[in-house]
Order: structure tokens, then C-alpha cells, then sequence
């Protein structure tokens, strides 16, 4: 459709369509209430053939049959881009304990357990984003060129920047904010900012404007972008998931029990009346 229309405000809201999916699969490989093995395996299996799908659309527009060590090194070089994404995530499941489940189901570790980064942990990491590396090494020795890491990692930079700016907002708007449709507001208005500075960014690399269908189509990616995140996380509030976070839960526990014995609202002498006379 986007081919045949050869309209960029339909391409803004397609590719921004294509990121929100991209931003929600991210959030549940990381937030989500399994195994991160598990989580990062079936999200990245998904995140494939989400891929797969999409690239074969365009090469059949294109008419262009790749080779296959060109679809062996963009294979290989996707789970790079796929865990710099969610470092941010990562940072807020770590350092905070946060955690996306069902409001009334047990968690298989508490929250606080989940600030913990163990020895097994970090070991675990380590294998992880050994294994990325080293398949990322394979597609970018295919990609070939006098230094062809150096734009691979400013994507994988740009990828992870751009999950900051995008997925922890959609975040706070759905379950940290206390009024929703408040949050929401302020969500919309931080789009249009974040749009304005990055056109002006642009604008200043390239010393000139862009002209009015790219900033129209530039506007309309990141409100696809990020009104499909904020409106299925949404829906996963609506159906009872709530995002679990570690000092939340501690002063929630500190309500439920009351104040302390001392504090009780006993006399503290045996003199003082207990109640009216």
C-alpha cells in the first residue's frame, strides 16, 4: 500500500506501526512475568518472523531475491539491535524490580528479589551478549566495507535511545501515572516536543528544513509509534496486569500492617486517660 500510494504520511504511520510492535515485544521480553530465557526466546522467535514478514513484502515490491549469506548475516545481526532496545528496560528491572504481571497472580520471585543481580546473573549476561556479538561479527563481515561496526553500533545506540525515549513514558503514562487520561495529555504533549527537537536536530545536521510531508510524516511515526504502545499496555492494565515495583510494594506492605505498636494511639502512662471521660 505504502509502495503504490507513494504517500510518506502513510509511511509514518506504517513504520511507526512496525516500531510500536517492535517496543511492545521488547517490554514483555523484559518485564514479563516468566523466565528471561523464556521471555527473551519466544519474543525473539515473534520478532523474527515479525521481520520476516515485513522484508518479504518489500522484496517481492522490489523484485530482488537476496543471496543466502546475505539473509544469514541479517539474521545474525538482528539480536544485537533486539538487546540494545531494552537496556533501558533492563536498567528499570534491575536497579527497580520492575516487573508487568497479573495484579492477583504469585510472582515466581518477589520484586526485591529481582533487584538482586547474582553471580549467575551477571555470568548469564555475559553468555548472552557474548553469543550477540559474535553472531553480529558473522553479519557484519558479510555487510563488509572499510569499517563496517562503526554504523552497526550507532543503530544499536540509536535503537537504545530511542526505547528510552518511547517505551519508559508509555510506561509511567499506563501504570505508574495516577490519573490516566492526565497522563495520557501529557504523553501526547511530549510527543510533539520530542518530534520538534528531534526535526530541529535534523534540521541543523542538514542546514536546511526538512520539507512539510517529511515533518508531517516524521509526526505521524512517533504518534503511531507511541499511541500503539500506550493503548495495548492499556489494555493489559484493563485485563489486571499491573506493573510491580519494589519500593511500591514495601510501602504498600507498610499500609496494609498500620503503624507501629508505639504509635498505636495507647496512653503512654498508666495517668492518662484512655478515652472521654
Amino acid at each position: 500500500m505504502v509502495d503504490l500510494t507513494q504517500s510518506p504520511t502513510l509511511a509514518g504511520l506504517f513504520i511507526g506501526g512496525l516500531a510500536g510492535q517492535v517496543g511492545l515485544l521488547n517490554i514483555w521480553a523484559v518485564l514479563g512475568p516468566q523466565r528471561w530465557f523464556v521471555r527473551l526466546s519466544a519474543t525473539f522467535a515473534v520478532a523474527l518472523l515479525f521481520i520476516g514478514a515485513v522484508s518479504l513484502g518489500v522484496l517481492f515490491i522490489e523484485e530482488y531475491t537476496p543471496t543466502a549469506g546475505e539473509v544469514a548475516g541479517f539474521l545474525f545481526s538482528m539480536p544485537l539491535p533486539f538487546l540494545s532496545i531494552q537496556l533501558p528496560l533492563w536498567i528499570g528491572r534491575v536497579a527497580g524490580g520492575w516487573q508487568i504481571a497479573r495484579a492477583d497472580a504469585e510472582l515466581a520471585g518477589s520484586t526485591t528479589a529481582a533487584r538482586q543481580f547474582r553471580l549467575q546473573d551477571a555470568l548469564a549476561a555475559m553468555s548472552v551478549l557474548a553469543v550477540a556479538f559474535g553472531l553480529a561479527s558473522s553479519g557484519v563481515a558479510v555487510d563488509g566495507g572499510d569499517n563496517p561496526w562503526m554504523p552497526f553500533l550507532l543503530f544499536c545506540a540509536g535503537c537504545s535511545v530511542w526505547s528510552a525515549f518511547s517505551t519508559l513514558p508509555c510506561l509511567w503514562a499506563c501504570f505508574i501515572a495516577r490519573r490516566k487520561r492526565r497522563g495520557a495529555m501529557v504523553i501526547g504533549v511530549y510527543t510533539m516536543g520530542m518530534t520538534a527537537i528531534a526535526l530541529a536536530v535534523i534540521g541543523a545536521s542538514l542546514r536546511s528544513w526538512p520539507p512539510t510531508e517529511a515533518v508531517v510524516a516524521f509526526f505521524l511515526f512517533h504518534a503511531a509509534l507511541v499511541g500503539l504502545m500506550l493503548g495495548v499496555l492499556h489494555v493489559l492494565r484493563i485485563c489486571g496486569y499491573v506493573l510491580h515495583r519494589a519500593g511500591r510494594k514495601r510501602s504498600k506492605a507498610r499500609l496494609r500492617e498500620g503503624p507501629p505498636d508505639d504509635a498505636a494511639g495507647e496512653p503512654a502512662s498508666p495517668f492518662e486517660p484512655s478515652g472521654p471521660e
